[in-house]
């Protein structure tokens, strides 16, 4: 976020709030329950579509939820919002005057799932649909970017594990069998990204899955989810 913000105290920010317009700011500090002064450290001024006026971040919790992030870009005197996000992680920018965002929504409560979002620009000035990647709390993620390959899972019952080593120990009714995140089946398909061998010489990939079985006791997203994860490459058809 520091690439795109200028920094500046409070009664600066409050000046600049008292001279601007926003589109449904007033609805999110009062569902927050707090005062503008409040909220103030949650403010973030800068260059976020690279023009010379300054536009708006607001990122912070709102009413007991998760780091939520919302962009206002100023247009002719107006804060309109353009998008609400996670807790951003990444900023890409391209050929667009606004980037393409990374953000990262955490699990509620006693859930387990975590979110990774992705948004990318449609234009100057307005984004498309965002796209969900969830994983379990604990998944090792690579900083991968190159495909490997498409795969195709080959055995029924083939499992989706957090880290690339087999580990199958039953902690409880309320865990996850040991580092198994998720079930697939013959047929299921994805993308691998990158390759390891563990001691035995396994090898394993990481992988963007599609429609994993829901385990027992765990929140799940909707159909047609993309999860990530290690998986065993024994059983798999890469191509």
């Amino acid at each position: 976020m520091e690439e795109w913000e200028v920094k500046m105290d409070e009664e600066a920010k409050l000046n600049l709030l008292k001279q601007k317009k926003y589109s449904d700011l007033d609805d999110y500090i009062e569902h927050s329950g707090n005062s503008l002064n409040y909220l103030l450290p949650l403010f973030h001024f800068g260059h976020f579509n690279r023009d010379d006026s300054l536009d708006l971040m607001l990122t912070g919790n709102f009413g007991g939820e998760a780091v939520r992030s919302m962009i206002y870009i100023e247009d002719g005197g107006e804060f309109t919002k353009i998008c609400s996000v996670g807790n951003i992680d990444r900023l890409e920018y391209g050929k667009y005057d606004i980037p393409r965002i990374i953000s990262h929504y955490p699990p509620c409560c006693a859930d387990i799932i975590h979110t990774i979002g992705v948004i990318s620009p449609r234009s100057n000035t307005s984004y498309g649909s965002e796209i969900r990647y969830y994983y379990n709390h604990g998944t090792e993620i690579p900083d991968a970017r190159e495909v490997i390959g498409e795969i195709r899972v080959l055995n029924p019952d083939y499992y989706l594990r957090t880290s690339p080593t087999i580990d199958n120990m039953d902690r409880g009714s309320f865990e996850p069998v040991g580092n198994i995140a998720h079930t697939f089946h013959a047929g299921d398909e994805g993308t691998a990204y990158e390759s390891q061998k563990d001691s035995e010489g396994r090898t394993w990939y990481f992988v963007v899955m599609k429609n994993p079985e829901p385990p027992d006791n765990v929140h799940f997203p909707e159909e047609g989810s993309l999860y990530l994860g290690w998986i065993s490459g024994r059983y798999l058809e890469v191509r």
